[in-house]
């Protein structure tokens, strides 16, 4: 059996199809998820046997060290009651905690993992524990060189990457009209253990930024966090499972979620990416300034984000050269999902 950890929906899309894999080659799979957006509704849908080991949701109410620690011992001890109850004989996911589980247990553990160690402190406290440590071969391993997996690619490109996902405007044209020129606006909650202290777009920058885009074209927010009345009607009316469709056919993204920016680049979709993590995350670097498909900006650079935003819609050019760089990076990519299916079977 293979014990696959999900707690959040990216992940659940990064390894979706390995676990279809192999699940028709007869392997038995426990997914173990917490309550995160439409997580639980996406597993439902797949009809795996899984169990939800945080039915009341993992968010703290104040991003605090001390509450990151509590929620991974919580975490860990959750983990070790599933695991005794079902042997698996592997543990894969992108959390840390997983790790220290599996060194307790005495079962192998396939971290998969895109966080450079400079951005994610947790990661000191965690690979040690890992069997090995999968990711992407731009990402810096730190002092865990012998642990890591490497592989020229993104999580991104494990479901996004046209083998298994086609763009299909008939989605999209139920919900808005993509024939005009549209603007997807994300907002995240930012409480993750690696966002503590972080910060991104705030309500009167959101203002401005929609001001610009207006001019332009249709604008839609989706949001993680709760909105004030003033923007409720601009809301993306696409269902988030379908939200990849979407983003496929907008003219731009922008949001202060990195995962999102890293999808839009991998959709070909120009992508702003507004938060304290900019210029930190080895593989947003790589699809900025190898492949220009992305640009940061750090929460103090508000005046920049929005010239280079006005650059952008003013400029056509820039368009079509961003055209062939998405091809260019689709090229340079392997096929993620077929990775990470010979990474499993290499270690069971």
């Amino acid at each position: 059996m293979l014990l696959f950890f999900i707690n959040h929906p990216a992940q659940f899309h990064l390894f979706k199809h390995t676990i279809r894999y192999f699940l028709t080659e007869g392997m038995s799979c426990k997914i173990i998820i917490v309550s995160k957006d439409i997580l639980e509704e996406l597993v439902l849908r797949e009809k795996w046997d899984y169990e939800n080991i945080f039915p009341e949701g993992r968010r703290a109410k104040k991003n605090t060290l001390l509450s990151v620690i509590q929620f991974a011992i919580e975490t860990e001890k959750r983990l070790i009651k599933v695991i005794k109850e079902s042997r698996p004989r592997l543990l894969i996911g992108t959390e840390g905690t997983l790790a220290h589980v599996g060194l307790w247990c005495g079962i192998k553990t396939l971290l998969v993992n895109e966080d450079d160690t400079s951005v994610n402190a947790w990661n000191f406290l965690t690979y040690p524990f890992a069997t090995k440590v999968v990711m992407p071969e731009c990402c810096d391993p730190h002092r865990w060189k012998r642990k890591r997996i490497s592989y020229q690619g993104l999580h991104e490109v494990a479901y996004l990457h046209p083998n298994y996902f086609q763009p299909d405007r008939a989605v999209v044209e139920k919900y808005i009209r993509p024939d005009m020129p549209y603007y997807i606006l994300r907002l995240v909650s930012l409480t993750a253990s690696h966002d503590h202290g972080k910060k991104g777009l705030e309500d009167k920058q959101l203002i401005r930024l929609m001001g610009l885009l207006k001019a332009f074209g249709n604008v839609y927010i989706t949001s993680e966090r709760p909105l004030k009345e003033e923007f409720q009607s601009y809301l993306l009316p696409v269902p988030v499972e379908e939200i990849h469709h979407a983003m496929a056919f907008c003219d731009m993204f922008i949001g202060d979620s990195q995962t999102m920016a890293a999808e839009a680049a991998v959709l070909g979709v120009p992508s702003i990416r507004y938060n304290d993590f900019a210029g930190k995350l080895n593989y947003l670097e790589m699809l900025e300034h190898q492949y220009q498909l992305t640009f940061g900006f750090k929460t103090s650079e508000f005046e920049m984000m929005m010239n280079k935003i006005k650059d952008l819609l003013q400029n056509k050019d820039e368009t079509d050269s961003m055209e062939q760089r998405h091809k260019q990076l689709l090229l340079d990519m392997v096929d993620v999902t077929a990775f990470l299916i010979q990474t499993v079977r290499k270690y069971l």
